[in-house]
């Protein structure tokens, strides 16, 4: 059954068994399943809208060029974009800096090929590409050859699985994540003169983070305001793995940041440039630093390395069930307010920079979030800072490589 009505200027098409080039730019709605996304997709005018409105799967690679298109759920709806067997492409798009596409509230699953989504193209051109609110169930792979250039945003999707961002020649990416929930391991690489710029912003990796070219790769990272956490009776792997090559040229800088739960919390080896500040580590061990191009400042580091040096600290952080810090933390007000990169909001959006510890001077925290203190707070913070000095101070362990 079809329901024809007047839906916005843009171009809606609720796929169903409507040939594809019957959709012109002009107001439509059409409500149903059985239709064809990739006919659709394909002569679809640019700027058009595409909704759709049913739970089926939709298989087939979606390629476009030199436009922009967005393809949506309708409210109330979860369709599924699955990979064309034996394709290595579920979404191709070759364009430039103003033409690209916009993927809202959708589900995707891999090809047959390595069970991965693949987001990717050979060509000298790409576009700008939009991911939010959308769940991917395999491997999120955004890479290619060449000369190809690709800028992406993704916003409050779920990664059930691995995410790499990678490439090879003279390929560029600059790629935003923010509020994103990612459930295994995230990497950043790349091979020849690639060129990689990206930002993580308030996301949740329950895994690893690997950074780090060959070659004369010229990688560039800021992370604030995420959490790395791995959640076992038993530390595991590395949180954050930061690496480069003898000619590449890859920085690296850490803001914020709350690594928890892992054999090793933070190793960076090679010729990379990293930075970390007001950063919160809780692991078996929390740093390692194999060169003399990384420093940490102003941090909360449970192991005691590098304590009492650039404003370091030791202790227990004292964590919420979310990792949040807990009244009386040691990591309230402990981070420096003029750290580079620190942000406004933390990964709730709450502001940052208050007077968490109640001593008349905001500062901001260490870790992913930011403490703020209700009146009832005061009387528990009292407590928590008289039972520390009660009971003393940890023991730290000085870093053998102060």
């Amino acid at each position: 059954m079809y329901h024809i009505g007047i839906v916005r200027t843009a171009l809606v098409a609720f796929l169903c068994g409507i040939p594809a080039a019957s959709i012109e730019a002009s107001p439509v709605i059409v409500a149903g399943n059985g239709g064809d996304l990739v006919a659709t997709v394909a002569t679809a005018p640019t700027g058009s809208v595409i909704e759709i409105r049913s739970n089926q799967t939709f298989v087939g690679t979606l390629s476009w060029a030199n436009k922009y298109l967005t393809i949506q759920a309708g409210a109330g709806f979860k369709p599924t974009i699955k990979g064309d067997p034996g394709q290595a492409a579920l979404i191709s798009i070759d364009g430039n800096a103003t033409t690209g596409g916009e993927f809202k509230g959708l589900r995707f699953y891999g090809t047959s090929v390595a069970g991965s989504v693949y987001l990717s193209t050979t060509s000298t051109r790409f576009s700008t590409v939009k991911f939010i609110d959308n769940e991917f169930f395999h491997a999120l792979l955004i890479g290619g050859t060449g000369e190809y250039q690709f800028a992406g945003s993704f916003e409050r999707n779920r990664f059930l699985s691995g995410v790499h961002v990678g490439g090879t020649g003279n390929s560029k990416h600059d790629s935003e994540f923010r509020d994103n929930y990612f459930a295994s391991r995230v990497t950043m690489s790349g091979t020849g003169m690639t060129t990689n710029n990206m930002l993580l912003e308030r996301n949740r990796i329950a895994g690893s983070f690997y950074f780090g070219g060959i070659s004369e790769a010229n990688l560039s990272l800021v992370a604030a305001n995420n959490v790395f956490s791995y959640s076992s009776s038993r530390p595991y792997g590395i949180g954050l793995e930061i690496q480069g090559a003898d000619w590449s040229s890859n920085q690296a800088h850490f803001v914020n940041n709350t690594v928890v739960g892992f054999a090793e919390g933070i190793q960076v080896k090679g010729n990379v440039r990293a930075t970390f500040e007001n950063m919160l580590l809780k692991n078996e061990d929390d740093l390692e630093f194999q060169g003399s191009m990384a420093s940490i400042a102003h941090s909360l580091i449970s192991d005691g390395t590098y304590a009492n040096i650039d404003g370091n600290i030791a202790g227990e952080p004292d964590f919420g069930p979310l990792w949040q810090l807990s009244p009386g933390s040691p990591g309230i007000d402990a981070g420096n307010n003029a750290a580079i990169a620190l942000h406004k909001v933390d990964i709730e959006h709450k502001a940052r920079i208050v007077d968490g510890d109640f001593d008349g001077i905001a500062r901001v925290d260490v870790g992913a979030f930011e403490t703020i203190p209700e009146p009832q707070s005061a009387c528990l913070m009292g407590c928590a800072l008289l039972m520390r000095g009660v009971l003393g101070r940890p023991r730290v362990r000085r870093s053998d490589r102060e």
